[in-house]
């Protein structure tokens, strides 16, 4: 039997179009684990186009502008998808903030 991971982290922090075209990859992750808890990282402008979506649990928000803005704000995020303790990430708009933050995490 093939072990996958129970929670899983996407991650799509850029603009509305490319978030809408990875919204197929949710659907694709549910079918291929079943039971599988999926949560989301998100722009805070693109966030409420994905929030209350049916296949996830969570959606949390990057907001470059303010509130994780700098060291002391990315470390905020940081420290809260620690807590939450994903043990897959699929990092689908690759940046090297995304990249720090997924590896801090």
């Amino acid at each position: 039997m093939t072990q996958f991971p129970k929670k899983i982290l996407l991650v799509r922090c850029d603009r509305i179009g490319d978030l809408l075209l990875t919204v197929p990859v949710i659907s694709y992750l549910r079918e291929k684990w079943n039971g599988v808890s999926l949560s989301m990282l998100v722009n805070k402008n693109t966030a409420s186009l994905i929030k209350g979506h049916p296949g996830l649990e969570e959606v949390f928000t990057l907001d470059k502008q303010m509130e994780n803005r700098g060291v002391i704000g990315t470390l905020k995020l940081v420290r809260l998808l620690k807590k939450k303790r994903f043990n897959a990430v699929f990092v689908l708009h690759p940046t090297v903030r995304v990249h720090l933050i997924v590896f801090l995490a």
